[in-house]
């Protein structure tokens, strides 16, 4: 959403530029599609594919442009909401808020925890049979389960399930690749079947803000990107003089085929 405005008054939340660029990271994985295709079998392949999540498979492979992502964070606007992230670029102050998110994902972007609570009580039939039982899940662990495609032949059920929660936890999450842990819910909801009525997209829009929002300062060299940076850097897309104010183009031009 774009908004224009004189200089005068602009109040930047950067009040002193790094002299030096900071170096910016982030794990997601552009290469989701292609790891998809090789360790699913193509009936498994369409299984995904006829998934809440089956639009990604048509996804371009788009690189996290991480230049972008400190030209944002360095032009942050001070005074906005929390769940609001706003630039200032060229005299026209920029919004990306989880409206533009969920029309850039796709991704569900309403709901409560509190509609989607599990006993603890028994036993996660997956974390049981992948992963010993454990207390914690570690995404490394869930990494090599999926790559050894330790649900062995002819068991599709469970190649859909382990690779769902490889989805979100490598491309949606963008989590750190080895020490971040995976939550029981997460476990839960893909055994259940219900993760397709879930907010990912609020989870995801909520981490990537907090991990670029109000961070920036003077001083500190290192930033890691969370979430889904992809969506912002599409949207970031429709942010030129060739798109009128409210008027956005078609979302399949950026982020999807």
């Amino acid at each position: 959403m774009k908004d224009s405005r004189n200089q005068k008054g602009i109040d930047l939340f950067v009040k002193h530029q790094p002299k030096l660029a900071p170096h910016i990271s982030s794990y997601t994985n552009t290469d989701i599609v292609s790891q998809l295709k090789d360790k699913l079998t193509p009936d498994q392949f369409q299984q995904f594919g006829n998934t809440c999540f089956g639009s990604f498979l048509q996804t371009k492979r788009f690189d996290v442009q991480h230049q972008l992502f400190r030209c944002f964070m360095a032009r942050q606007l001070n005074g906005t909401p929390n769940n609001v992230f706003a630039v200032y670029v060229n005299g026209t102050e920029l919004h990306f808020t989880l409206r533009e998110f969920a029309l850039v994902t796709g991704l569900k972007c309403v709901g409560k925890d509190e509609d989607f609570e599990f006993s603890e009580t028994p036993p996660n039939r997956l974390i049981a049979t992948y992963f010993g039982s454990a207390n914690i899940v570690k995404k490394k662990h869930l990494r090599q389960c999926f790559n050894d495609k330790a649900w062995g032949p002819d068991n599709d059920e469970d190649a859909l399930k382990i690779s769902l929660l490889y989805f979100i936890h490598t491309f949606i999450f963008s989590s750190e690749k080895n020490s971040a842990t995976i939550p029981r819910l997460d476990f839960d909801l893909v055994e259940s079947g219900r993760y397709s009525e879930y907010h990912w997209g609020i989870k995801a829009f909520e981490l990537l803000i907090n991990s670029i929002s109000k961070k920036m300062d003077a001083l500190k060299k290192y930033y890691r990107i969370a979430g889904m940076p992809l969506a912002m850097q599409s949207e970031s897309a429709t942010w030129s003089p060739e798109y009128s104010i409210g008027e956005p183009p078609e979302i399949s031009q950026h982020f999807l085929i």
